[in-house]
């Protein structure tokens, strides 16, 4: 082979050279975007700690359309990015494979998903805003129902704890007890014999002594102001319940019951307060109060306003933090459960967080609703 030969096979490599830098330049867009810049944006895409960053950065970059078409049977994407990184981008973190986004019907994914994961639980679809609102930053989001009847804020909370040894009756009473400040043990187990043994206690001299462990450890005008609020939520026609908290304050004899004394209606609110059924629906303060004794934070899926309901008190050392959805027309509590797009299909959904388990997202939209920050338990 003479030099003039070699330098026709080295001067057709040289061009293959060009054209596969031409293809690859092409190929990473047309946006005249430099070799240095492209490895920068490919970091800022890996990065998976900000999801409401990414996705701002991928709407806002004028390289990029996506065209979502929501027909009657099937969710049908089609993605026309001209920069093969956010293409990679999106496929990874936001969107399954194409085969099985076919599968799912846009208000009928959850129970497609249920399918797959083969749980014990059976997921329904949530409010078409809600789906549509995490959807956006790679989540499926489904509920399930535990059941209805006044205790389904109760046997939500239950099953989302996965609780065992603790029934919707325990639960109640636990609540009742709290509300109503008996929380000192000695002073629950006077509270539990006192109505009935009343006259006993008389008879026997001990009632002064009893009143005075009562006085010692019992907050009875904390109370009193808690029953004042309920009668003013009843007289302003916000008030559910069938039974009379105003009743219960306002007089001194009550179905056959003495309630002379403040300790003696705390008694009748917690005995009415503890029934299963609707003769009390959970309430606010059933949340708050579920949270101070199980040590854990609530967050309401607002089904009707499509966002988080507000939250009064911030849990920062919460061993959980739960998932919930709240119709408000119809006062009904359901789990809440959520999964990753890009996850196994056959991962169940999850309703129950550690503080640190709890996605970032869902960090960013609580401040963004309710303007509180939900931030991790403060290591000892």
């Amino acid at each position: 082979m003479n030099n003039f030969t070699l330098l026709k096979y080295l001067f057709i490599y040289i061009q293959i050279w060009f054209i596969l830098l031409y293809v690859i330049h092409y190929c990473h867009g047309s946006d005249n975007t430099t070799f240095s810049n492209s490895n920068n944006i490919t970091k800022e895409v890996k990065s998976h700690y900000d999801f409401e960053k990414k996705v701002r950065q991928f709407y806002n970059n004028g390289t990029n359309k996506k065209v979502m078409l929501f027909n009657y049977e099937f969710i049908n994407l089609k993605l026309l990015p001209n920069n093969s990184q956010s293409r990679n981008h999106l496929n990874k973190y936001v969107y399954n494979s194409k085969k099985i986004l076919k599968t799912f019907l846009l208000r009928n994914y959850c129970s497609k998903i249920s399918s797959y994961i083969k749980t014990r639980y059976n997921w329904l679809d949530v409010s078409r805003n809600w789906q549509e609102r995490l959807y956006r930053y790679g989540y499926w989001i489904c509920l399930r129902d535990t059941g209805a009847g006044g205790d389904c804020l109760y046997s939500s909370v239950i099953s989302a704890l996965d609780l065992k040894n603790i029934t919707v009756t325990d639960l109640r009473k636990k609540v009742a007890n709290n509300f109503v400040g008996f929380k000192n043990e000695e002073i629950k187990a006077i509270s539990e014999n006192y109505t009935s043994n009343l006259f006993k206690y008389q008879k026997l001299n001990k009632e002064e002594s009893i009143i005075h462990i009562i006085e010692n450890n019992w907050d009875s005008v904390s109370f009193i102001d808690k029953l004042k609020m309920m009668s003013y939520q009843e007289l302003s026609g916000i008030w559910d319940d069938p039974w009379s908290p105003t009743n219960i304050l306002n007089n001194n004899q009550l179905e056959n019951r003495n309630i002379t004394t403040p300790f003696l209606k705390a008694i009748m609110v917690r005995d009415k307060l503890s029934i299963p059924g609707n003769i009390h629906w959970g309430t606010e303060l059933d949340i708050n109060s579920l949270e101070e004794i199980l040590n854990i934070q609530i967050l309401l899926f607002w089904k009707e306003r499509g966002i988080f309901y507000p939250i009064i008190n911030v849990n920062s050392n919460a061993d959980y933090i739960i998932l919930l959805y709240y119709d408000g027309v119809i006062q009904h509590f359901q789990v809440i459960g959520i999964k990753k797009v890009t996850s196994n299909l056959n991962e169940d959904f999850v309703s129950k967080f550690t503080s640190y388990s709890l996605p970032r997202i869902i960090r960013y939209l609580i401040k963004n609703d309710t303007k509180k920050d939900l931030e991790p338990k403060q290591s000892i």
